[in-house]
């Protein structure tokens, strides 16, 4: 999984995400811990959805359970889903769209919703 902590690494990141977060922060410079709460991270392989705790309680992670999320966003070759686990937001992170069906949180929002997820 890579991890992104400022908006210097819009360039290393695939452009709908750069693109997307440009928007989300409107514009501002500086470190996604302080714009956002969290830092960037995206998901390469499907083994690393299982290190995503997205249940701080039962410790449950992005591949096995299901819980609300804060946000959700399809993007053209990314979704993204955001907890917030602060005051000041929470982490974002950014799955492939291939790898959307091995993540249960996705799928569960993609069943209840088809509309965000309709290609």
């Amino acid at each position: 999984m890579k991890t992104f902590t400022s908006t210097n690494d819009y360039d290393q990141m695939p452009t709908d995400i750069a693109d997307f977060l440009k928007r989300i922060f409107e514009g501002e410079q500086g470190m996604f811990d302080y714009l956002g709460g969290g830092d960037v991270f995206i998901v390469e392989y499907i083994d690393e959805l299982s290190n995503i705790v997205v249940d701080y309680e039962t410790g449950g992670t992005a591949e096995d359970t299901v819980t609300p999320m804060d946000s959700v966003e399809k993007l053209e070759n990314h979704t993204m889903f955001f907890l917030a686990t602060n005051d000041a937001g929470g982490p974002s992170y950014f799955v492939p769209n291939i790898l959307v069906e091995h993540c249960i949180i996705l799928q569960s929002i993609k069943s209840a919703t088809e509309a965000p997820f309709a290609d």
